[in-house]
């Protein structure tokens, strides 16, 4: 299961897609915009488990995701804890993406050249 998917389990099955429906998915770009990755905040935990974004991303049929995570849970953060977990976080998520060859898209242009060479993004 794709880290950034809800534990809600879908009524299809993957197996069961439409050609017409697949055909639509391949020439649009389709984007989780809000999803959660499972990234450590604690320096000792960097990089944290190994992620499949690349084929997580194509078996999904989406062009691109937003990878998001929270650092400012009250129970789990004392006061300035914040950008300590935000950098931890962020170097999580830029050694995924590099052992995964995922780019991050900073704007429409990139966006779209990332579709047009079926390249996963991350924006």
């Amino acid at each position: 299961m794709p880290p950034w998917r809800c534990i809600h389990s879908s009524p299809w099955a993957v197996d069961d897609v439409d050609p017409r429906v697949a055909a639509i998915v391949a020439n649009t770009i389709g984007i989780d915009s809000h999803n959660h990755i499972d990234v450590p905040f604690v320096a000792a935990e960097v990089p944290g488990p190994s992620l499949d974004l690349t084929s997580d991303l194509k078996r999904s049929g989406l062009s691109a995701i937003c990878m998001t995570f929270a650092v400012d849970r009250p129970a789990l953060v004392n006061p300035g804890d914040a950008y300590e977990r935000f950098k931890n976080a962020m170097a999580s998520m830029n050694e995924q993406l590099a052992q995964n060859g995922v780019k991050r898209s900073l704007n429409l242009a990139d966006l779209r050249a990332a579709h047009q060479k079926r390249q996963p993004t991350v924006i």
